[in-house]
């Protein structure tokens, strides 16, 4: 799901510094020329509290689960106009380079069993009650978590689970240590991985195209 026409846009550091500061600089730049047309909210360091994208994101769902309704709740954005369903309203941050690593499961994987996959190579563990029917029980292969990894299983339209990653430290958790987490939990469920891809380039690969000057 997006938030707008434009739904993000993230700047990161890509010097060997990996100083936030100048991309936050350039984030509050972008976003008052796009608050020109359309509401921003801003996220990570281009904000005095660095509120994550994720915990942007959650701010605004209120608005999008009743947006039918006639009076849904309001939501202020930190720069521009009232909120316009036609455009709706983009985030606008910096934060060190995130890596987008999906993972597919095999047709026939259940909500839960998803769930659980992606509960396996996410860094914080979802809440879910012991005893509660969508606990489904899947330790990891160690008691370690993974480093910086955001997961969260999407449905597709094909009924076909993918666990969404955001690597926020692809040097400490590579997509190949991910997928064999990933791997390891879907096996002790009786499952198996279809595939798996990488949205975008790695921070070396990005510094690759810069001294080409590409």
């Amino acid at each position: 799901p997006t938030l707008g026409a434009v739904d993000h846009v993230s700047l990161n550091p890509v010097g060997r510094a990996d100083d936030v500061s100048a991309a936050a600089a350039v984030a509050r730049r972008v976003a008052a020329t796009l608050s020109r047309r359309v509401p921003v909210m801003l996220y990570g360091a281009a904000r005095a509290d660095n509120r994550s994208l994720a915990a942007t994101r959650r701010a605004t769902r209120a608005y999008f689960a009743s947006r039918r309704e006639s009076s849904p709740p309001g939501i202020e954005p930190d720069l521009g106009p009232a909120l316009d369903d036609r455009a709706g309203l983009c985030c606008c941050g910096a934060a060190p380079h995130v890596l987008n690593y999906n993972i597919r499961l095999e047709p026939g994987a259940s909500r839960d069993q998803a769930d659980a996959v992606a509960d396996a190579v996410r860094t914080r563990r979802r809440s879910t009650p012991a005893d509660s029917e969508e606990a489904v029980a899947c330790p990891p292969p160690d008691s370690r978590r993974l480093v910086g990894v955001e997961a969260l299983a999407l449905r597709h339209a094909d009924d076909v689970f993918e666990v969404a990653c955001n690597l926020l430290d692809a040097e400490a958790s590579p997509p190949s240590l991910v997928r064999a987490r990933a791997e390891a939990a879907a096996d002790r469920l009786g499952l198996r991985l279809r595939s798996d891809y990488v949205i975008g380039l790695t921070i070396d690969q990005i510094r690759a195209v810069l001294e080409r000057g590409d």
